[in-house]
């Protein structure tokens, strides 16, 4: 089991995070901006996390890859129960798993074995935090979730305050090497943006 990683990996490991905030600061801007530029970076966001799945895959599933795995599974789960006007005017049902499936297809093809199964399940059995790591991943999404129909330019501000808020916690979990530090930093972080969200909500609401 990894105790660290270094600067660079740890920065590299939050770009995904960084995109969503961008994308979630702009889709709830107020500006106006075309659903089509929003659409776009929405789907980028979602494809770094599930690029990162895959690459995560081919390399056995190292520390940095875990909240692209729980990302990727609560995605899929969620679209599972939506439904896409444009697409489709029932729920999405087993369409919703097919970029989970390409994800690991074309992590199959850089490493054809089941080790990073193997790989996964042991690293989780040797660090439990490794889980809410996992859930972690989401936090960007269920954020953006939270702060949906929510409209205005102010926010901007308040949304990458949060987008850097959560990265520094993921961060911070890859480069601490104590169990109880890394558990420490994304739960602070995760409940530090909540409650920048519940006050939002309260003062844009009322």
């Amino acid at each position: 089991m990894e105790t660290s990683f270094s600067k660079r990996t740890s920065l590299l490991a939050t770009i995904p995070f960084g995109i969503f905030g961008i994308a979630w600061a702009v889709s709830n801007s107020g500006l106006g901006i075309s659903g089509y530029i929003q659409s776009s970076l929405l789907l980028v966001s979602v494809l770094a996390m599930f690029v990162l799945l895959g690459i995560g895959w081919s390399k056995n599933f190292p520390r940095w890859s875990f909240p692209a795995v729980g990302f990727c599974l609560l995605f899929t789960a969620f679209l599972v129960m939506i439904t896409i006007p444009d697409l489709k005017r029932e729920p999405l049902g087993y369409w919703a798993v097919l970029p989970l499936v390409i994800a690991l297809a074309i992590g199959l093809l850089f490493n054809s074995k089941l080790d990073p199964i193997k790989h996964l399940i042991k690293k989780t059995k040797e660090d439990l935090s490794l889980i809410l790591f996992a859930l972690y991943g989401f936090a960007p999404f269920f954020f953006w979730i939270v702060y949906d129909e929510m409209n205005s330019i102010w926010l901007i501000p308040v949304i990458l305050l949060s987008t850097l808020i959560l990265s520094f916690g993921l961060y911070t979990f890859l480069r601490s090497d104590k169990k109880k530090n890394r558990v420490i930093s994304i739960i602070v972080s995760g409940v530090f943006a909540l409650v920048i969200a519940i006050v939002v909500s309260f003062f844009y609401w009322k």
